[in-house]
């Protein structure tokens, strides 16, 4: 047996820190297997003015300090429990003996029925005090709206509490009629330490995707209920219902720190088969693999893995050996990735908004896949304009337009291209009085479309300015694509190819060259006719949108053809308001 002390009390009493090597296996009182590789010592323990020395060992939760069998033998310690008194001898085997105090009993004060009533008919003051009695049996709740708290009850999930938090509840009902159990942690949330683990970004975890053609999809059945929750902390994530109070003993969705804390045990699980045939966003794993051979042993390690950590899959969600895979929103195949037709659908069949709530909704919505389609931002400007604080909500022509235009155009969204590595990148880059937009390409190959209103101060901005904003807008958007990498940047803006040779630079030119000597770059100029791509990208479409092709198919188009000597190309590019 060896003495104990939490390591939150040894850091407050300063106690000198020693290391173990090799590591030490111990056994708590708790009877917890513990592996250590440090302690503190020597420690001196004061009993009656008697000082004696200690190695005390960490981990202990429940108590400040343990003196453990190994002290009391070297001491020769005799209990005397009628007495209450501890014999000790020190180094020179002097007796002396502690007492311990003895603490006064508490009268049970404790009124038979008959004596309370007295008491209160001769004007006392009565306290009804109820407990709740967690070890009864709990009864069934058989009413609709309380389907799931039954359920999390019947799995194990929570039990009733008598903690002194209580986070209100609600039952929303959802499109099918059943209700879903929302639990408003907010407060309990603002004074939680936050977990700084990071979420990966979802364009960084399909750029590993390059060259896959087998896939399967697994996704973790119940997600955060899989982890349990610290002893200590289980009071904290107590819920009020009309029903009663209960407590989760597994971890709850809406606790701030519940997505970094699942992400980081399945980036410790998965951690040397991410970025080679592993992707995980927090309880959605994707397995790729080139071949179907590697296929086979990457998904054999996959489920190993699970099976190891007790982590249970749900079947009905999960797919395998597939040739396309509905993943995060999004389609991934062999050639590419592409909208998910189910989500579009959503927003194809959206209604004309009649708030600024739903409006934002919408737009966030659309917004998620905006990397497939040029030109968001401004093609949004009338909706988001909507959204400013102060503007009055008026849904005018222009914004049903809008509106409308946003959903055909998510229909015919391109297929982009995963980047392949050791090819070089092209940006192409253009600006207009009402945005900037660019397009991240590969040979003739669409790797991304990005796009961004202006802001009112840049609405002032000279042309130059502006298209060396648009620049600025591709760089810093890809900058995880083409740091360190050679790349062309192909503007319509012939001064900007003199940039690097230019002497006189106003303060903002002088700041944006600056970032750009950090890159490896060549500026070329292309003539407003053969720089569609980019110019599609701020061009006044919406009013040729009935009359000609769409500015989507000629961005195809242009990706993979000679655009020189196509007239309807060339319509889309004319009246340029910043040529």
């Amino acid at each position: 047996m060896h003495s104990f002390v939490s390591s939150s009390f040894g850091k407050q009493m300063e106690l000198p820190v020693k290391y173990l090597n090799p590591s030490l296996i111990v056994h708590s009182p708790l009877g917890v297997e513990v592996v250590l590789n440090e302690y503190y010592g020597p420690c001196t323990v004061s009993i009656e003015g008697q000082n004696l020395e200690s190695n005390l060992v960490q981990k202990m939760a429940n108590f400040d300090v343990i003196l453990g069998m190994d002290w009391l033998g070297h001491h020769s310690t005799s209990l005397l429990c009628g007495e209450r008194k501890l014999v000790l001898k020190d180094e020179k085997g002097k007796e002396f003996s502690f007492t311990g105090t003895k603490l006064p009993r508490k009268r049970k004060l404790i009124l038979s029925s008959l004596k309370a009533k007295r008491c209160l008919e001769k004007g006392g003051v009565g306290y009804l005090v109820s407990v709740v009695d967690i070890t009864a049996e709990v009864p069934k709740m058989e009413d609709l709206d309380v389907t799931q708290l039954q359920e999390l009850l019947d799995k194990g999930f929570i039990r009733p509490s008598i903690s002194p938090w209580g986070a209100p509840v609600l039952f929303i009902k959802k499109k099918d009629g059943s209700v879903r159990l929302c639990i408003d942690y907010r407060e309990m949330n603002k004074l939680t330490i936050k977990n700084r683990y990071p979420l990966p970004r979802i364009d960084d975890l399909f750029d590993q995707l390059q060259g896959a053609k087998v896939f399967s999809k697994i996704d973790l059945r119940s997600r955060y209920h899989q982890l349990k929750i610290k002893a200590t902390n289980i009071l904290k994530t107590a819920f009020k219902t009309r029903y009663g109070n209960y407590e989760f003993l597994v971890m709850s969705f809406g606790l701030t720190n519940a997505p970094a804390s699942f992400m980081e045990l399945m980036n410790r699980m998965f951690h040397d088969m991410l970025e080679t045939s592993v992707i995980v966003f927090i309880d959605d794993i994707l397995v790729y693999s080139k071949d179907t051979e590697a296929h086979a042993t990457h998904l054999r390690v996959a489920l190993q893995r699970l099976r190891r950590e007790k982590l249970y899959v749900k079947f009905k969600k999960c797919g395998f050996w597939l040739k396309e895979v509905a993943f995060l929103g999004h389609v991934v195949t062999a050639d590419g990735i592409k909208v998910d037709p189910s989500k579009i659908a959503t927003i194809v069949g959206w209604n004309a908004s009649k708030s600024v709530v739903e409006i934002c909704s919408f737009l966030g919505l659309a917004g998620y896949y905006r990397r497939f389609m040029e030109d968001y931002s401004r093609i949004a400007v009338p909706l988001t304009r909507l959204t400013k604080k102060g503007e009055k909500f008026t849904w005018t022509d222009e914004c049903e337009k809008c509106f409308q235009t946003l959903k055909s155009r998510l229909v015919s969204v391109p297929i982009l291209t995963i980047p392949a590595p050791g090819l070089p990148f092209t940006l192409y880059t253009d600006a207009s009085r009402l945005g900037l937009g660019c397009v991240l390409m590969q040979g003739e190959q669409v790797i991304a479309y990005a796009s961004r209103q202006l802001k009112e101060h840049e609405k002032n901005y000279p042309t130059h300015d502006l298209e060396l904003a648009a620049v600025i807008h591709a760089i810093k958007t890809w900058t995880h694509y083409i740091y360190d990498e050679k790349f062309q940047i192909k503007s319509n803006h012939k001064s900007l190819t003199y940039l690097f040779t230019q002497k006189d630079l106003n303060m903002r030119q002088r700041r944006w060259l600056e970032l750009l000597k950090d890159y490896d770059c060549d500026i070329q100029y292309h003539s407003g006719k053969a720089n569609v791509v980019a110019d599609a990208l701020t061009r006044q479409w919406a009013l040729k949108l009935e009359e000609g092709p769409s500015t989507n198919t000629a961005l195809c188009a242009a990706a993979s053809s000679s655009i020189e000597n196509d007239e309807e190309f060339i319509l889309e590019t004319t009246g340029d308001p910043v040529e």
